[in-house]
């Protein structure tokens, strides 16, 4: 409960998209088209985090290869998030070793600085995949590496999924999101898994292998302040009752219309999609649809995040 509290505290916050800072973010430019296992330097500037051993995996629609290609590749069958690539990351593997997956941003962070982290992931529906958890990313200044695979231990799971569920979900991209206030300097962000087998949750295969796609770093101009948005200049937003039954209402005033009401559940899978016609108003939603539980909302406006928050269900 308390890691789950400590996630809704990074993930809800008032955004106001800017410049991605990740490079290649969907791994769409590439030097070689994949033709074995474990290219995934071929999207440049991607690498994993070894020193030695490469493993991590590259998929791209235009390898010739049955097993590297997209949709259909060695992990089963999925289609690109966006675009026509992904990578492939075992984020545990039975002999204790493990893949990550890693680049360079295109600025260092800057201090005290709030930024919106996010990454897809979908699990491979491979026969001997049996999928796990922690599933996380790390963001540092030096480049942080391992020889012969080996396990980041000391590095810390700065973005995660709430509640750090095994992620079963072979259908669809899953996201993994949450706020992070910067040290200063933060150069690389690190995709894997940072525990060893005994610390990790898999099920009878020990592998948890899957596709990641769309990742970002971006400032945002709102802050994280006890898990509580703090709200954005000429923008209002009022839910209530929270908690409700499932009947709520959304109080809203904008400076223009064209807003969506947008509902998570803590794996981060979309549940529902409110469209919010005019600039300001008040707009009733019976949704009984929904089952208990805690829901994590944004407020969107085109590609900008005006606003997050928490949604308690109660019927």
């Amino acid at each position: 409960m308390k890691f789950i509290v400590l996630y809704i505290s990074l993930f809800i916050c008032g955004i106001s998209i800017s410049q991605n800072l990740v490079p290649n973010p969907s791994f769409e430019t590439y030097t070689v088209c994949p033709n074995s296992v474990g290219q995934i330097e071929s999207s440049t500037p991607w690498t994993a985090a070894t020193t030695d051993n490469s493993s991590t995996d590259y998929y791209n629609a235009c390898s010739a290869s049955s097993s590297l290609g997209v949709p259909y590749n060695q992990g089963g069958f999925q289609y690109a998030r966006t675009g026509n690539a992904y990578a492939g990351v075992a984020f545990c593997l039975n002999t204790g070793l493990r893949e990550y997956l890693q680049v360079q941003l295109t600025n260092p962070l800057v201090q005290n600085t709030t930024y919106h982290v996010e990454f897809y992931i979908n699990s491979s529906n491979s026969s001997v995949n049996s999928n796990c958890n922690n599933i996380a990313a790390n963001l540092s200044v030096n480049r942080p590496y391992t020889t012969s695979q080996g396990v980041l231990q000391t590095l810390t799971p700065h973005i995660m999924n709430p509640g750090n569920p095994v992620v079963t979900d072979t259908l669809n991209w899953m996201q993994v999101s949450a706020c992070y206030i910067a040290q200063g300097g933060e150069e690389y962000i690190t995709i894997g898994n940072f525990f060893d087998n005994s610390n990790t949750q898999v099920g009878a295969t020990g592998v948890g292998y899957y596709y990641v796609d769309d990742v970002k770093v971006e400032a945002i101009s709102g802050t994280c302040v006890n898990g509580i948005i703090e709200l954005l200049a000429n923008h209002n937003l009022k839910v209530y009752p929270n908690p409700n039954n499932g009947t709520f209402s959304i109080a809203y005033t904008f400076e223009q219309a064209g807003q969506e009401f947008v509902l998570f559940n803590l794996m981060g899978k979309e549940v529902k999609r409110i469209p919010l016609e005019n600039n300001e108003g008040v707009k009733q939603q019976n949704n009984t649809d929904l089952n208990n539980g805690i829901y994590l909302y944004k407020v969107l406006n085109s590609n900008k995040v005006l606003f997050t928050g928490k949604l308690i269900v109660n019927n």
